[in-house]
């Protein structure tokens, strides 16, 4: 006999890889363009504390987003170091795991948010260490034309280990087939 009202384990709704791809990068795109419309905001939440953590890296001086490195190097803190983009991809990575996961907005991300925020000072303030002690090494070595492939190179060799570090975490808490 079969009763129609019989209740059944709830089971989460767990949303196709497509989908949950084009939220995940319309989430990306739609948190990149605001950040980088509000020009404060990136100065006072992400530039900021990324230049004090970068100073106290470098036992530097700092003067608001301006930090005076090993040597005399001056490096500014400005939009472009703000680490927005890394911390937008994050941010969209976890939102997609956790839609192919089958999890709902919850608590959690209200732990989820602050941890991704603080990874991204931290990754962006060694990247800016870095890049720092980088210009200071190869100052003489490379002409000023080659700086910027160094602080491309630099910010890759942080950013990206550190995304493939979350990547994996975010596999092994939320689980699910690709």
């Amino acid at each position: 006999m079969i009763q129609a009202d019989a209740e059944s384990p709830e089971r989460p709704v767990r949303l196709g890889s497509g989908t949950a791809l084009v939220l995940a990068c319309a989430l990306f795109l739609v948190l990149r363009v605001v950040l980088r419309q509000a020009p404060e905001l990136m100065e006072v939440g992400f530039c900021a504390p990324a230049a004090a953590l970068a100073a106290l890296f470098l036992g530097a001086a700092r003067d608001g987003l301006e930090l005076t490195g090993p040597g005399g190097v001056r490096i500014l803190v400005g939009p472009a170091c703000s680490g927005v983009d890394f911390f937008s991809l994050l941010l969209a990575a976890t939102v997609w795991h956790a839609l192919r996961a089958g999890r709902r907005p919850a608590v959690g991300w209200g732990l989820a948010l602050p941890v991704l925020y603080g990874v991204t000072l931290a990754v962006n303030a060694c990247r800016i260490t870095a890049a720092t002690e980088m210009r200071v090494l190869a100052g003489g070595l490379l002409p000023d034309r080659f700086l910027p492939v160094l602080h491309l190179t630099v910010g890759a060799a942080c950013f990206l280990p550190a995304f493939a570090g979350i990547w994996c975490l975010l596999r092994r808490v939320l689980p699910h087939d690709l």
